[in-house]
């Protein structure tokens, strides 16, 4: 096994938080987006064919 390069060990030890804080922003505009978008915009009609199950 090789020893881990300092740049490589800076790499390992560094912050996660600004990636876990992007993605749980990138979660809550997902969902807030479809939220907002099922809230305000209402549905006209229906597409109605006969079927059996």
């Amino acid at each position: 096994m090789s020893a881990l390069t300092p740049e490589e060990q800076k790499v390992l030890d560094s912050n996660p938080r600004p990636i876990i804080v992007a993605g749980l922003t990138l979660i809550v505009v997902f969902f807030g987006g479809l939220l907002a978008w099922s809230a305000f915009l209402p549905i006209h009609g229906a597409v109605v064919a006969p079927g059996t199950v």
